[in-house]
């Protein structure tokens, strides 16, 4: 045979056996990645999403590796050819039936654990035929994505977790917890700047249903051998009874030694009120003088036509722009008094700071709350996730239980409280929530493993088959000879 056509079979064959090897596993990473574009469809599967493609890879590394092993083992292409199909089988259909076994025991646990709440989990045989789909019908990956995203958008939160700034207001340190995706302050609540991820706020809105269920139902059995029974209301409100266990704490001598410690007193001074971010007298006081020396200091009321405006309306209570430069906390409240903005109601220092005490206390980050003194566990939890889904979430933009929830802002009310997802639906996004992004990533890897062992098993075959072909034309381009081994 002349060299040329020598040529052409050694390119034919080194041809051919490029493509039988991209036919094997490389060809099964590409469809593993194709599969989990699920997962990369919104944040749902955000730390998860490269679990499936991952392994893909590290099977295929790991083929590399024993191809190298081998060849340095034997130089004969029918050992090299029986090793890497039976290394190829053990490894694509021998993990996935590794991880059919695993995957079922993670599931049923997951099942036992929420069927007290009324929640069904599919089983495993479901899952993984349905994590995926090739039709128009939505996978389980898919629908997870689609109800993550409806979530986040009623309460104004994504997927994962943020936090305005690195410190506290006071500008104390702050922790992350990365298996909770949340940031906690010295006295262990969120930091000031958390802004809810989607695990945290399903757990603080379960806390919040389950504990005021529980506070204002009572179960009552119907059959004492079978221990049947229902729960029944009891009349009980679970604020009402939130109230009473916090007057009960101020009476408490836990708490009453609490206030005495130098902790709680650096924060809040002897008296509670005296604390640095909040809005005390003295720096009321302070406020309105600076108001006043930015009015005047603006030259706003030195404009003859605004000064000639404001010096006829403040004429009717003997004052003038001049005093309006020259404000203080006592004539502000002499103002009030005289214009009679609340009727005969007189007001006084007092009663202003009592109007502002809401608007301006600030939970100091090294200071345990009131209610984590509450003696009753349930009406305790119930205090924590009511603080959390109203307070701070209002704080930061992201109410979880209201009259309106989610974007409530000065500038935005939110979505109808009514829209707020029931207990049982809570459980729900939480159990798939803890199947989908431990297992999906892996089943699809699973389901192209069993579809393409037997391909890359015969690749690998042909691989090798027209790599001795084109070793020996080689040869026989070089010295005229060919040789089998």
């Amino acid at each position: 045979m002349n060299i040329s056509k020598l040529r052409k079979k050694h390119n034919r064959y080194r041809c051919l056996k490029t493509i039988s090897y991209l036919l094997g596993f490389p060809l099964f990473v590409l469809l593993v990645l194709i599969g989990s574009m699920a997962l990369f469809e919104g944040d749902a599967f955000s730390d998860t999403k490269w679990y499936g493609v991952l392994v893909a890879v590290a099977v295929w590394a790991v083929s590399i590796i024993l191809q190298i092993v081998i060849s340095v083992i034997t130089k004969s292409y029918n050992g090299r050819t029986l090793f890497m199909l039976i290394i190829t089988l053990v490894v694509m259909v021998g993990g996935s039936i590794f991880f059919d076994f695993y995957a079922t025991k993670k599931i049923d646990e997951v099942a036992a654990e929420y069927e007290k709440y009324g929640v069904e989990v599919d089983s495993y045989k479901y899952q993984t035929g349905w994590v995926i789909t090739w039709t128009s019908r939505d996978g389980l990956a898919n629908q997870f994505v689609d109800d993550v995203n409806r979530f986040c958008e009623i309460y104004n939160i994504e997927y994962k977790s943020s936090n305005f700034g690195k410190v506290n207001g006071d500008g104390s340190n702050i922790t992350y917890d990365k298996e909770a995706d949340a940031y906690y302050s010295e006295n262990g609540l969120f930091a000031d700047g958390y802004i809810f991820g989607f695990k945290q706020a399903v757990q603080v809105l379960i806390d919040y249903n389950a504990s005021k269920f529980a506070i204002e139902n009572d179960w009552k059995e119907t059959n004492a051998e079978t221990k049947e029974g229902k729960y029944v209301a009891n009349g009980k409100n679970a604020d009402e009874e939130l109230e009473k266990a916090l007057a009960k704490v101020d009476s408490s001598a836990e708490w009453i030694s609490y206030q005495k410690t130098e902790e709680y007193i650096a924060a809040y001074g002897p008296d509670g009120r005296a604390y640095k971010h909040m809005l005390n007298v003295d720096r009321l006081a302070e406020l309105v003088v600076k108001l006043s020396e930015g009015l005047s200091a603006s030259g706003l009321l030195d404009n003859s036509i605004i000064s000639g405006a404001l010096n006829g309306v403040l004429a009717d209570w003997g004052l003038s722009v001049a005093d309006l430069k020259s404000l203080t906390l006592d004539k502000v409240i002499d103002l009030i008094n005289q214009t009679g903005l609340l009727g005969e109601t007189e007001v006084t220092v007092d009663m202003v700071m009592d109007l502002l005490e809401d608007f301006s206390f600030y939970q100091d980050p090294a200071v345990k709350p009131k209610f984590a003194f509450i003696e009753d566990e349930t009406i305790r939890t119930y205090a924590y996730a009511n603080y959390y889904a109203t307070v701070h979430g209002a704080n930061v933009g992201s109410v979880l239980i209201g009259d309106n929830i989610g974007q409530v802002t000065m500038d935005a009310s939110g979505y109808p409280g009514t829209m707020g997802y029931t207990l049982e639906q809570l459980y729900d996004l939480q159990a798939r929530d803890k199947v989908g992004n431990s297992l999906f990533g892996f089943m699809i890897a699973r389901r192209y493993a069993l579809i393409c062992a037997g391909i890359t098993a015969l690749m690998f075959v042909l691989f090798y088959f027209y790599k001795r072909r084109e070793d020996e034309t080689f040869a026989q381009i070089v010295n005229g000879k060919g040789g089998r081994r």
